[in-house]
């Protein structure tokens, strides 16, 4: 069989494949050859609060620019434990814990209290090596410095699970080293190793049963439904079923989301793929452009035969025919 580029087109020919689909030709081939086309691949993640790279370019933002939005005078840092004679293991406490909402609950009633005036507050859960969650508890107050402490009794009275330590936030380079600072110091940003994972046990959990984070007047985040922001082929994706976290991870990068579009901003078409994103880097052998992501440029014919080198990246080229601009004009031709 001839190659695209013998035959100018960037389709196989229905004639001799023996398929009934449509084969676009160019009518100008000059238009063809000479206009440049701008490809772009993009990673697609799983989206999940508990996939590092996921987390990294979203939740931890988002946790980090909440807490810069506090006034760090005023701020109690308090870390709750889970006693290991209390529950059978650390799915047995986890369960516990989201059942009866025990950390929520435990601020809303120091607010209910009366004895602190409870401004905002944020949470993250973190793990210990055998399983068992730990939290750290971000309370902002109406009082500055160590005259805002909520002190240890009264957060023992709402805090039975296990020990408790309060801290405040001494100075600025002291709460920068928590939060970080445009996200690229501090304590969110660090690697957790452990503490940051879920543990075996976990995985096996369906997604979604095991919040990362939570705040005051914060949405829930839908576990793996948020994909490098590419919603509409993210909706393609997600299973009616309830999927484990074990499966979601396991997801992450096995597709990828691809831009094609003129240099002059003409026309962009995007799509998704299953071509794993490590698998696409090496055949698309592009650059790194900051701001853009991985770039190739390449005329019509250069695509074409792109596009028609793996089954998975024809029905690319199949949309593109629908697009008006592309490529200059073609005629449609069935065998």
């Amino acid at each position: 069989m001839s190659s695209i580029s013998d035959r100018e087109s960037g389709v196989n020919n229905p004639a001799e494949s023996g398929s009934s689909s449509p084969a676009f030709y160019p009518r100008n081939k000059s238009v063809i050859r000479s206009q440049e086309l701008r490809v772009r691949g993009f990673k697609c993640g799983c989206g999940s609060v508990w996939c590092p790279a996921c987390f990294k370019k979203r939740s931890q933002k988002e946790i980090s620019g909440r807490l810069n939005s506090f006034n760090y005078r005023s701020t109690r840092h308090i870390v709750l434990t889970v006693r290991r004679d209390l529950f059978r293991d650390g799915k047995d406490a986890t369960e516990f814990i989201r059942k009866h909402k025990v950390v929520a609950n435990m601020v809303h009633n120091l607010r209910r209290s009366g004895d602190v005036h409870v401004i905002d507050w944020v949470w993250v859960r973190e793990w210990h090596r055998e399983g068992w969650p730990h939290f750290h508890l971000f309370v902002e107050v109406d009082k500055e410095g160590a005259a805002g402490m909520i002190t240890g009794e009264l957060l023992r009275k709402y805090w039975s699970l296990g020990r408790i330590h309060e801290g405040y936030i001494s100075n600025r380079n002291h709460w920068l080293n928590l939060v970080g600072y445009f996200g690229k110091k501090g304590y969110f940003e660090k690697g957790k190793g452990c503490q940051a994972e879920l543990p075996e046990w976990a995985v096996k959990e369906n997604t979604g049963t095991i919040r990362r984070f939570g705040a005051m007047n914060l949405q829930k985040i839908d576990e793996g439904k948020k994909m490098v922001n590419h919603n509409e082929f993210a909706k393609d994706l997600i299973e009616k079923t309830k999927r484990t976290y074990e499966v979601v991870l396991e997801s992450c990068g096995k597709r990828t989301w691809v831009k094609v579009g003129r240099d002059d901003g003409g026309f962009v078409l995007e799509m998704g793929v299953d071509v794993p994103y490590i698998e696409f880097k090496k055949i698309l052998n592009g650059a790194w452009v900051a701001g853009f992501g991985l770039v190739k440029m390449m005329s019509c014919l250069e695509l074409a035969e792109f596009l028609n080198s793996r089954d998975e990246l024809k029905k690319i080229w199949w949309a593109l025919q629908e697009v008006e601009g592309f490529c200059g004009e073609y005629i449609s031709e069935r065998g």
